[in-house]
Order: C-alpha cells, then structure tokens, then sequence
C-alpha cells in the first residue's frame, strides 16, 4: 500500500521520500520484480531509503524532518 499511494502523491507533485526496513521492496516478492518497482518509482521522483528505519521527528515552520537510521 504504502508504494502505491507513494506513486500517487508523486505525481500528483508532492515531495515523496519512502523508507523501507528491509534491503528492498516487496520482501516476500522475486528480486527482479522489486528491483523494477523502485526503478519506477524513482522515475517518478521518489527517494527511496531502503534499510533504514525512522528513529524521531521534528515538525516546524518549513515542514517536517524525520531522522532516519540506515542499516547495513
């Protein structure tokens, strides 16, 4: 769900950064299929932060900021 609507906003403009847990998308799906998902959502313009986890958040007058861990 969350790469879906990710796409949506994305073109419709808005600034759209996914996180993901895991080394990829679609963890129970073959590789191939992940690999060419997040070859069309980063031409859509979507920033895509695989292995990492949000860890806090701090909103403010220019907008939100969501600190990021990236696993290895």
């Amino acid at each position: 769900m969350g790469c879906e609507l990710a796409q949506v906003y994305a073109r419709f403009g808005t600034q759209v950064t996914l996180v993901e847990a895991a080394p990829g998308l679609l963890g129970s799906e073959e590789p191939s299929i992940a690999t060419r998902l997040a070859d069309v959502l980063e031409r859509d313009g979507i920033d895509l932060r695989l292995n990492a986890r949000a860890i806090s958040a701090q909103g403010g007058r220019d907008g939100a900021r969501l600190h990021l861990k990236t696993f290895v």
